[in-house]
């Protein structure tokens, strides 16, 4: 089993002979960024960022009946009071 965690050289090396130097091959960096996990933390939280966007977009989207209602309520008592006071 390969333990891509260290990311370091030693992994790299330790993965090519796993792998039967089908990593030796690759460019060093490409190496390194094979081995490398220090992004998927970054990917986990811009997933759940997505989710969560995603679902606030979705209540919104169901309560702005509700919110029209209400707001047409209070402006048609706003505007009796309105012309009540005025005249």
């Amino acid at each position: 089993m390969i333990n891509f965690a260290s990311g370091s050289p030693e992994t790299a090396k330790s993965a090519d002979k796993e792998l039967g130097g089908a990593i030796h091959t690759m460019n060093p960096h490409v190496t390194f960024f094979w081995c490398d996990e220090d992004g998927q933390d970054l990917v986990e939280y811009s997933l759940l960022l997505a989710f969560l966007a995603l679902a606030a977009i979705a209540i919104l989207s169901g309560v702005s009946g509700s919110v029209n209602a209400l707001w047409t309520t209070i402006t048609s008592s706003l505007t009796s009071v309105a012309s009540y006071m005025g005249s």
